[in-house]
């Protein structure tokens, strides 16, 4: 469906601000403890810190040569282009979502009234706005103030942040909306059904890679442990794919970097310079690796992780150079801070799509379309629930839907795989949970887990306002446990 010129004004309501946007299972956002990077860390307390731009929800995480992390009301931004306007920054999640309406004609602004871009600011936000630098952190007004009288609350959205106030509040307190609460997804609930440690709930041996090569250089998570028609299960994170032979307790580095399409060059000679060192490939030719690099490589595993190296240290520019090798590439971004100069190139994301596909291409035994009302799944009781399934040492449940802005008229499909102990669980039959925005929530039963673990089920229309949040939960009954749950969420929207 199109997602383009989306006007959420009313989306982000008291559900999603309170409860609806809850992250995780049943240990929530309090059950972590997730510190403020220290690159983002003086940022972070001069805008007000927790008070003002919420607790912390993601680790700090890459894309390219930037980074970022989330907090309940914003997305902190580190760019070190020399082009950035600012290396340090809020990153503006309001475009991303559309958020726009033109200066509202039945506001009309005293003499003494702040006007930024024919927008006049709120007076209850005056103080906030300033506190964030005004368009400095907060981003240019993409509405004048807005009474939302459904709500009992003044609104006003900026490309940052977003403000809102109660109306009966004696105090006349500015607060931000959870901007980042409500963009996060699929990381925040990766990170938050996990537990601290992040290596914690990852089978062996991929928590002991963790521990031993570190969370920074392997990346996110991006998938499951799954089991390939060798026998040997395999993980992929965003910057390196492990697997482990069947049988084995070790882990080892999927050469992945030909099989994405980077090109080896020819083996050359050595080249006599304290500052590179030579690996030789075969004949006594091989590649010459940069000692900063080769140091790096040493200090993550080696060359038994890296691979032998396939090309020469090589400028991509904009200041950035590239060394590639058969499992992993390196990349050296010059003008970045010291400790984020040296990094491996994300390549999990690139592998995931060769492996999987794009996500709508869905095994044929899954696929899904628009039912008749005949095809659509009956309402179950609380009795009428699965039987815990017994004998099941370690499950994993991954839930993806088709769309996050869905119409009315349009039909959701849910996709859940189910894993035990890092293996595909066959004949687990799961339970859906959806919630309204009325309090009230219906349950589905999905059909019995295929040979992969995987099954789906096709949600009927939901006739809810354009705006609301429908969260919804997956679960599968254990014997002598609480169901284990995963919890997610998309909103109605009529275009």
């Amino acid at each position: 469906m199109k997602r383009n010129g989306i006007n959420i004004l009313l989306i982000i309501g008291f559900t999603i601000l309170l409860s609806a946007c809850s992250l995780g299972g049943s240990g929530g956002k309090d059950s972590l403890s997730i510190s403020v990077d220290p690159v983002f860390l003086e940022l972070y307390e001069y805008l007000g810190g927790e008070d003002t731009l919420g607790k912390p929800i993601t680790f700090l995480y890459q894309e390219g040569a930037v980074s970022y992390q989330y907090t309940e009301n914003c997305l902190m931004r580190l760019n070190p282009a020399p082009s950035a306007s600012q290396r340090l920054d809020l990153y503006p999640i309001a475009i991303d979502l559309n958020i726009h309406q033109p200066p509202p004609g039945d506001y009309y602004p005293q003499a003494d009234d702040l006007i930024i871009d024919g927008y006049a600011i709120h007076p209850a936000f005056v103080n906030l706005y300033q506190t964030l630098m005004g368009e400095q952190y907060a981003g240019k007004p993409l509405t004048g103030p807005i009474n939302n009288l459904e709500e009992n609350r003044i609104e006003q959205y900026f490309e940052n942040v977003g403000f809102y106030m109660i109306l009966d509040d004696p105090l006349m307190e500015a607060k931000l909306f959870p901007y980042g609460t409500f963009s996060c997804d699929e990381m925040c609930q990766s990170i938050h059904n996990s537990q601290e440690d992040p290596a914690a709930n990852l089978p062996e041996p991929f928590s002991k890679a963790v521990r031993d090569l570190g969370e920074d250089f392997l990346g996110q998570v991006l998938s499951a442990p799954y089991v390939l028609s060798d026998g040997s299960t395999e993980m992929i994170f965003e910057n390196l794919v492990l697997f482990s032979e069947a049988g084995s307790s070790k882990y080892q580095s999927r050469s992945i970097v030909g099989l994405l399409g980077y090109l080896a060059t020819v083996p050359t000679s050595e080249i006599e310079n304290q500052y590179l060192v030579f690996v030789e490939i075969e004949n006594g030719l091989g590649h010459n690796i940069p000692l900063f690099i080769y140091e790096y490589i040493e200090e993550h595993g080696g060359i038994e992780i890296s691979g032998l190296p396939i090309s020469e240290f090589t400028p991509l520019g904009d200041n950035i150079s590239r060394q590639c090798f058969t499992n992993l590439c390196i990349e050296f971004h010059e003008d970045a801070p010291e400790p984020l100069q040296v990094v491996p190139s994300m390549l999990g994301r690139k592998y995931q799509l060769l492996v999987f596909g794009d996500s709508s291409d869905i095994p044929s035994d899954l696929q899904l379309n628009d039912s008749s009302t005949s095809d659509l799944p009956a309402v179950l009781s609380a009795e009428q629930l699965p039987a815990p399934l017994s004998g099941i040492k370690n499950p994993m449940i991954a839930t993806s839907e088709t769309y996050a802005l869905i119409s009315t008229e349009e039909y959701q499909n849910i996709y859940v795989t189910i894993y035990d102990d890092s293996i595909p669980l066959e004949a687990a039959i799961p339970y859906i949970e959806i919630f309204f925005p009325d309090e009230t929530s219906v349950i589905y039963l999905l059909k019995a887990t295929n040979a992969d673990g995987q099954t789906a089920i096709q949600l009927p229309q939901i006739k809810e306002d354009s705006g609301s949040l429908i969260q919804y939960q997956v679960c599968l009954n254990l014997e002598d446990e609480d169901p284990l749950c995963v919890m997610k969420n998309f909103l109605i929207w009529n275009p």
